[in-house]
């Protein structure tokens, strides 16, 4: 009786610990947009709303929340970014005031000048991982964007605002 015992809660243990493993290391992960809010909006957000200096070239902001345990893994994308593209940093808060409805963070977003050309996801999958970049074909000139792509419809590790 005392082996059953004692085999039932270790059973019982290794699942409780796997759940709280797999809720704190997918808890944050999903679309990045679940209610599509972003379908068929064109953002005017321009750089110069946010009071950053215009360049002539690429832009990236780094959109954050405090207390997101997905920022850490964002923050290995800033350091694969090329020299030639300027980097900022603020809080998802930031743009509520000016009208730009952001779902979740941590954002790119990517300015081409004071044009918004990306929004959305640093890269695809739980672990938001530079390999599986969605950004870093545009930033190193590799891929053009037509217009503005919110991408929103991408799973990532997000943390909804």
């Amino acid at each position: 009786m005392k082996k059953t015992l004692w085999y039932l809660f270790c059973a019982l243990w290794v699942l409780a610990t796997a759940g709280v493993l797999y809720h704190f290391t997918f808890g944050n992960y999903g679309e990045f947009d679940p209610q599509q809010r972003w379908l068929n909006v064109q953002s005017q957000l321009r750089l110069q709303d946010l009071d950053l200096p215009v360049t002539d070239s690429l832009s990236l902001v780094h959109v954050r929340a405090p207390y997101c345990s997905c920022n850490p893994l964002a923050n290995a994308h800033s350091n694969t970014v090329p020299e030639h593209v300027a980097q900022h940093w603020i809080q998802a808060g930031d743009l509520e005031p000016l009208g730009f409805e952001l779902p979740a963070s941590p954002a790119a977003l990517i300015f081409d000048g004071e044009q918004l050309i990306y929004a959305g996801p640093y890269a695809s999958g739980a672990f938001c991982s530079v390999e599986d970049s969605l950004i870093e074909d545009i930033l190193n000139g590799e891929q053009r964007l037509a217009g503005t792509y919110m991408n929103g419809l991408v799973k990532a590790c997000r943390c909804l605002n």
